[in-house]
């Protein structure tokens, strides 16, 4: 990434630090997570705080007249990841962990719900708001119930001829310039990519490079909007490989897992982050939402992505947890064994 393209110099050293820090940062929670949180106990803390201030910030930013703490919750706190580990987290809770009182299920899907109306009607032009959440929402669905979730999804083509057109002319009528933006940045990114596909340029450095690529006739600077086209941008197909590739050994892991975990709350737990797993997915296509780009959603918007590095983590203490347990159970039925023998 040290070398100029084109007769263009990349980003500043401070940006490619910043860069390459993101990427540190985020691995380095899901690993610092994975290894400091021993107990069961720990990591339902950590998630009830997570749902208690979560619950307050969906409250307030959807009722502007109770907006008592707006002052407090800068913009990148609440980016499109916040709203999907809120859902996935609350919905799961409420729809599957069986030790929680009826009110405490209640409140936890009526945050989901209030969440999932401020995407649909108050922020509709907002994709990254609603879009991921439906696809966490039919996550949770079927494993809650399968046989409801399939029956549900038959409702889908009838709504969607019936309340669909105005709703998705509404949604076109806004987002159509950025659809059709994002469509050719990453057609004039192509190019450039081609120089380095498989370790990319560097962290940062495509931003600056973009300037010597007309898009729409225009010669500026320009973003991908998007994740993936980030990744391989700045690291390479085996960047976008590497990441695909950790995604998948924690979604076998969180479903492994499941039959395993003795607790409501752990089983609860791991149906929300295989939600929230497809939810961000979903979000990481709309923009740099997972690993924020440098000149993009930015530093700022780690307030937002850390949220599924974190969850992530809490899969791996859930997993070295059950592992250690499944250990002593073997321990302890070898020493019978021993003892009758």
């Amino acid at each position: 990434g040290q070398f100029p393209k084109d007769g263009i110099a990349g980003a500043p050293l401070g940006a490619q630090l910043a860069g390459l820090a993101l990427v540190l940062v985020s691995g380095g929670l899901l690993l610092t997570v994975g290894s400091l949180v021993r107990q069961l106990q720990e990591l339902q803390f950590l998630t009830w705080v997570f749902v208690g201030a979560g619950s307050i910030t969906c409250i307030t930013q959807t009722f502007s007249g109770l907006d008592i703490v707006g002052r407090w919750v800068v913009g990148g706190s609440v980016g499109s990841l916040f709203w999907v580990w809120l859902v996935a987290v609350s919905l799961s809770q409420s729809a599957c962990n069986r030790d929680l009182k009826l009110l405490t299920r209640l409140f936890l899907f009526s945050i989901a719900a209030i969440a999932l109306y401020r995407g649909l009607f108050l922020a509709r032009s907002w994709v990254s708001g609603w879009v991921p959440l439906l696809v966490t929402v039919g996550i949770v669905a079927f494993f809650r119930s399968p046989r409801v979730a399939f029956s549900l999804s038959l409702l889908i083509p009838p709504a969607i001829l019936l309340w669909g057109g105005r709703f998705i002319q509404s949604v076109s009528d806004t987002e159509q310039y950025s659809s059709m933006t994002r469509l050719e940045a990453w057609k004039v990114l192509w190019p450039l990519i081609e120089k380095s596909p498989l370790v990319g340029l560097g962290p940062s450095h495509y931003y600056y490079y973009t300037e010597n690529l007309p898009i729409l006739g225009w010669y500026v600077k320009f973003c991908s909007h998007s994740q993936y086209v980030d990744l391989v941008a700045q690291y390479g197909f085996l960047g976008l490989a590497a990441f695909c590739w950790l995604v998948l050994e924690i979604t076998s892991t969180t479903l492994w897992l499941r039959p395993r975990v003795r607790t409501y709350f752990a089983n609860s737990y791991l149906i929300g982050a295989v939600a929230g797993i497809g939810g961000t997915i979903v979000s990481g296509m709309l923009a740099d939402w997972i690993i924020p780009f440098y000149y993009n959603i930015g530093i700022g918007g780690f307030r937002s992505s850390l949220l599924f590095w974190f969850f992530l983590g809490g899969v791996l203490a859930l997993r070295r947890m059950t592992l250690d347990e499944l250990e002593r159970e073997a321990e302890e039925s070898d020493q019978i064994c021993a003892s009758c023998s």
